[in-house]
């Protein structure tokens, strides 16, 4: 059962919406602690983890789309 893609709301703007929270998280919670260097390893790690996932689900979305 295929639903259809949403496009409204935060959708319009970023296809990824959550993404953009988790990396807020990420890179905001250790700098609360002054845990710069934290911040940053992890947000590299995170960037890198991203980038293999969103490429992954796009594909899928465009797969289903054709």
């Amino acid at each position: 059962a295929h639903a259809p893609l949403v496009a409204h709301g935060p959708y319009r703007f970023v296809r990824h919406p959550n993404y953009v929270v988790v990396v807020l998280e990420i890179a905001v919670l250790p700098m609360v602690f002054g845990a710069w260097p934290i911040a940053v390893a992890f947000s590299i790690l995170n960037a890198l983890a991203l980038y293999v996932r969103i490429k992954a689900e796009n594909q899928a979305l465009a797969a289903r789309s054709a």
